[in-house]
């Protein structure tokens, strides 16, 4: 008997300019299954990773769970969702979604939808251990730590130099980079750990709202949309940290790191307080800085413009966009049910009766 009890769930991001509602949610199931629902904008674009009746898109109980075996990880964005398979095929790497994110192209440059279930093949045989997803573009990290990048490229975040879309066979790898340990995905860039320093980032893409950590003077137009802010087309070491390093995390234009010893750091675009600062401080900052919550950090999220932390005494804290309610509070600094939260704050958490 197969067993559906949930292992992990995985939520698929909120409203893009580029699309209406992309909503959607997927989870892995303790027998290696995966099932998705939500909304998408017709049945054939694929972001629940099988044709199906508009009616029962809202409808987990009405929905088979997709033709995977043996998943140990999936990985969830607004376009796309990917499955990293165990078992025979241990390594296999699946991929599905709508607007060409995985075959290399945006949404808004084609109205084809990509194939159900797609391979993502990686070259010489490497085998995937681990996958991240953008907006429009993912990243795995192979046996021999290095990254390949597919999807949007334009702004240079798949860090293989050419500044251009790839489709679900990346030929190569992200340049100039020691083995990674750990990679991150945001909306136009991308950040990794790697594995003989514990204490530095290494990023690349859109240096926009200094996402990359690195100020806007001196930074080549490598990519040819590239604005004040600059580019990298291929990764750098941009942050240069006085603590080992956990975790990271990315959001659309903004990244955090979680330190070995608890605290959360994080830099970029703070429109939305999604740096865990007031909305009265700067708007972008470059230097990771640390967010002030009085517990120890056991692990982040960041989505959008939000960011949550898990402390070490099972509490949840968020910050940031909370537009939908996704910061955990019906009270925001500035406006009631909608708006930002300004500053980390404890959600509270209904639990049942015993």
């Amino acid at each position: 008997m197969s067993d559906s009890r949930v292992r992990m769930v995985f939520g698929g991001g909120g409203k893009y300019s580029f699309a209406d509602d992309l909503s959607h949610t997927c989870v892995l199931q303790a027998d290696g299954k995966v099932t998705c629902w939500g909304k998408g904008t017709d049945d054939t674009t694929g972001w629940l990773g099988q044709v199906l009746d508009p009616a029962v898109w809202g409808d987990p109980s009405k929905i088979k769970a997709l033709d995977l075996d043996d998943v140990k990880q999936i990985a969830v964005g607004p376009l796309m969702t990917c499955a990293l398979l165990g078992g025979v095929q241990d390594g296999d790497l699946i991929c599905w979604g709508g607007g060409g994110a995985p075959n290399g192209k945006n949404r808004d440059e084609t109205t084809q939808p990509v194939s159900m279930l797609t391979p993502v093949i990686i070259p010489n045989g490497e085998t995937p251990t681990q996958i991240v997803i953008g907006v429009a573009h993912a990243c795995a990290i192979v046996t021999d730590g290095s990254v390949y990048c597919w999807g949007d490229g334009t702004n240079g975040q798949l860090g293989d130099g050419r500044c251009m879309n790839v489709d679900a066979a990346p030929q190569y790898p992200a340049k100039n980079i020691p083995p990674v340990r750990a990679v991150a995905a945001g909306r136009y860039h991308t950040c990794a750990l790697v594995a003989d320093y514990k204490r530095a980032v290494w990023c690349w893409g859109s240096n926009v709202n200094l996402s990359l950590g690195i100020g806007k003077t001196g930074i080549p137009p490598e990519c040819p949309n590239s604005d004040e802010y600059g580019y990298l087309s291929v990764p750098a070491k941009t942050i240069s940290f006085g603590a080992d390093i956990r975790q990271l995390v990315a959001g659309d234009a903004f990244s955090c790191l979680l330190t070995e010893s608890g605290t959360v750091h994080c830099w970029g675009l703070n429109n939305s307080g999604q740096l865990g600062l007031s909305r009265n401080d700067p708007q972008e900052l470059k230097e990771p800085t640390e967010v002030k919550i009085d517990k120890t950090i056991t692990q982040i999220s960041a989505r959008r413009s939000t960011t949550c932390a898990l402390t070490e005494d099972g509490e949840v804290w968020c910050w940031g966009d909370n537009s939908y309610g996704q910061a955990g509070t019906t009270t925001c600094e500035q406006t009631p049910l909608v708006g930002d939260v300004a500053l980390p704050h404890k959600v509270s958490l209904v639990r049942p009766a015993e």
